[in-house]
């Protein structure tokens, strides 16, 4: 092995891993934003589509080659999630309609 002292070796019991090694913000964001929207966008492409010009951001291909939002990205549609709004909520396939305000 080429650690000297791996973390495995170092372990306290009493620890939660999540206080050793915490998860990475970022990826908790990306991950949690591209997987909402994505949604969204297999339901309502139209709301999905405007939300994000409205936003005035747009996905394109990462490393991964995954089409999604980037952080800054994630982070303006977070903060214009108010652009979103139930107008009703109507019980039809167990989906509420969505709208966007102009």
């Amino acid at each position: 092995m080429n650690v000297a002292l791996s973390l495995s070796q170092q372990r306290d019991d009493d620890k939660l891993i999540l206080d050793v090694i915490p998860p990475p913000e970022l990826h908790l964001l990306l991950g949690c934003v591209n997987t909402l929207y994505g949604s969204m966008d297999k339901l309502y492409p139209d709301i999905a589509t405007k939300w994000a010009q409205q936003s005035n951001i747009e996905r394109s291909y990462t490393n991964g080659g995954k089409f999604s939002f980037a952080g800054n990205a994630c982070n303006a549609l977070l903060n214009n999630v108010n652009k979103l709004k139930f107008i009703n909520i109507v019980e039809f396939s167990g989906f509420a309609k969505l709208t966007v305000e102009a």
